[in-house]
């Protein structure tokens, strides 16, 4: 059998902290604004979290697939902020929306990247009693 071996437990606590806090503020996201793309993308970070927990195979991809989305939406969001400023005037209120997104683009590259070098799939043989 496989499993997901994390080489780094920093790293593992980081993943887990960040997709808590993510699933509380979609779900919070969802009761004060009936969002349904919050529900969507907090039931997505929930399953990640239990692949984390039960160690599957499939919790390394699912942290990839999560990481590049992550990278995919915040790109797309600081180059509408960039356009933005382009055609407006304000450009302090815009600057400071910017910088949630390249918070999130540097926080996707950094998951994704020890996601690769730290976090391996190994052959587990259980022992039967």
């Amino acid at each position: 059998m496989k499993e997901t071996v994390f080489n780094s437990q920093l790293y593992k606590i980081f993943v887990i902290l960040l997709l808590s806090l993510l699933v509380l503020w979609n779900i919070y996201t969802f009761l004060v604004s009936d969002s349904t793309p919050s529900i969507l993308r907090a039931v997505f970070q929930f399953l990640i979290l239990m692949l984390i927990f039960t160690k599957s195979q499939y919790a390394k991809l699912g942290i990839k697939i999560f990481a590049a989305l992550l990278i995919i939406s915040s790109s797309i969001t600081f180059i509408g902020g960039l356009i933005k400023i382009y055609f407006d005037q304000d450009l302090m209120s815009i600057i400071l929306t910017l910088i949630v997104p390249l918070i999130l683009l540097i926080l996707g590259i950094v998951i994704y990247h020890y996601c690769v070098t730290t976090v391996t799939v190994k052959m587990v043989q259980k022992k039967t009693p």
